[in-house]
């Protein structure tokens, strides 16, 4: 098993950020109601120091691996997630990044596999060498899975799931009256 890699050091940050887009109108009305008294600064600070630890526990515990088969993440220390997702599912690797991403050369990886809607996985703040290796040992890994020679030798000899003798099918068809 390899080390696990960790988000850039910097997550943290855009973790307070996209938790402090949910405080941004009672933060403005909780200043325009302590205005005149200097009692505004102890009611941000009980607000956003609360944010700040949570934010940087939660950059802190999201952790991601290469296994031989699998792309597995981890995250969360006191409700632990583990996902692991094969790399012959994942359908593609999309890097975003938004205008504080770009200010410090991060990217934000979305992981998308072929079963569902939404996006399997997502690691928010990543260096691109992190992307590149990401994309890297998934595609790598994915194709070495689709050339291995056990999986083409099933592929190419058929196998028989059922035999039936042409009696036993006649009487189906009229059974069930399917002439």
């Amino acid at each position: 098993m390899e080390s696990e890699r960790r988000l850039h050091p910097l997550s943290f940050l855009f973790a307070i950020q996209d938790s402090a887009k949910q405080f941004v109108v009672p933060a403005v009305l909780a200043l325009f109601a302590a205005r005149g008294r200097d009692a505004w600064e102890l009611w941000a600070a009980l607000v956003v120091v609360p944010l700040a630890l949570v934010a940087l526990g939660r950059a802190l515990s999201v952790r991601y691996r290469f296994d031989p088969t699998d792309l597995v993440i981890r995250s969360g220390f006191v409700f632990r997630r583990v996902r692991h997702i094969p790399y012959d599912r994942i359908q593609n690797v999309d890097a975003v990044q938004n205008v504080a991403h770009r200010m410090f050369g991060l990217i934000e990886v979305r992981v998308e596999t072929g079963g569902g809607a939404e996006t399997e996985a997502v690691l928010r703040v990543v260096s691109r060498s992190a992307l590149d290796e990401i994309r890297a040992m998934v595609f790598a890994e994915r194709e070495a899975g689709a050339q291995r020679p056990e999986t083409l030798e099933a592929a190419a000899a058929p196998s028989v799931l059922l035999a039936m003798p042409t009696r036993e099918v006649f009487l189906f068809g009229l059974v069930h009256g399917r002439g």
